[in-house]
């Protein structure tokens, strides 16, 4: 009896998270000014189908409550703005609700999409996705600016896309993004990169890593569920780098002080 009563304390007292849920922020803003869209509708998805449906409020916010463990993905959906779904995101136990891990969707109006399909080079599907990240320098924020560590490299992989674009800005002292063709091989303080004609496949986890020296990115992982989806994973859903440590160890005539 004393043996079942401790095996049932420890599995209580064990596994305290089971059924936890942690608050999960979401903000509705428009791509360029960043406006809130208070018109937007936000839908939650759960192993790629809706769960559950949300409006936001006067400043383009919602927050609600999600399985911590559990991973979602978020799709918006507002007049004149081109839907956008978020990347796939890991609920963790203390929510996603502080300045560097929200939700921010960076919603592009139907113009500044056909924009980007239009000016930006590359063979061009509507029946795939448009993937687009920011690979965020280390603190940034959606709302600062710039946003990007210049000269990072950014894959994607499976690399079942068309052509891979880095965003430019408006001159060498400009943090404002440029979306006309240039000759970039990384990125530049905008941060930004676009993956063209990404192949839809609702079973597939697409994984987004960075690369710069001196730094350490996170990875960011995405899925293409629908033709002519473009998800979007603003500053900070893409990668977001953390400077390395340097070795502090001081030498003497070789001698380790």
């Amino acid at each position: 009896v004393v043996v079942v009563v401790v095996l049932l304390v420890f599995v209580v007292t064990a596994t305290p998270s089971f059924g936890a849920v942690a608050p999960v922020k979401v903000l509705c803003a428009d791509y360029i000014s960043l406006d809130p869209q208070v018109d937007a509708k936000v839908t939650v998805l759960e192993k790629g189908k809706p769960d559950k449906v949300f409006g936001v409020d006067k400043e383009g916010y919602v927050t609600f409550n999600a399985t911590v463990g559990s991973n979602i993905t978020i799709v918006v959906e507002s007049p004149k703005h081109h839907t956008t779904q978020s990347p796939l995101l890991m609920v963790p136990p203390g929510g996603l609700v502080d300045k560097l891990n929200f939700v921010p969707m960076q919603m592009p109006s139907d113009f500044i999409y056909d924009l980007f399909y239009t000016v930006t080079p590359g063979k061009k599907n509507h029946s795939r996705c448009m993937f687009v990240v920011t690979a965020c320098a280390p603190d940034k924020t959606i709302f600062d600016s710039s946003q990007g560590l210049p000269g990072t490299h950014v894959e994607l992989n499976p690399p079942n896309y068309t052509s891979r674009f880095y965003f430019g800005t408006w001159g060498p002292f400009s943090n404002a993004t440029n979306p006309l063709p240039n000759h970039l091989n990384g990125t530049s303080w905008d941060g930004g990169v676009l993956f063209e004609s990404v192949e839809v496949d609702p079973d597939r986890v697409y994984t987004i890593n960075a690369f710069h020296a001196g730094y350490t990115y996170s990875s960011t992982h995405l899925q293409c569920l629908k033709p002519g989806t473009f998800v979007n994973g603003a500053p900070n859903l893409g990668p977001r780098a953390t400077k390395e440590q340097q070795n502090d160890v001081k030498e003497e005539n070789g001698i380790e002080k």
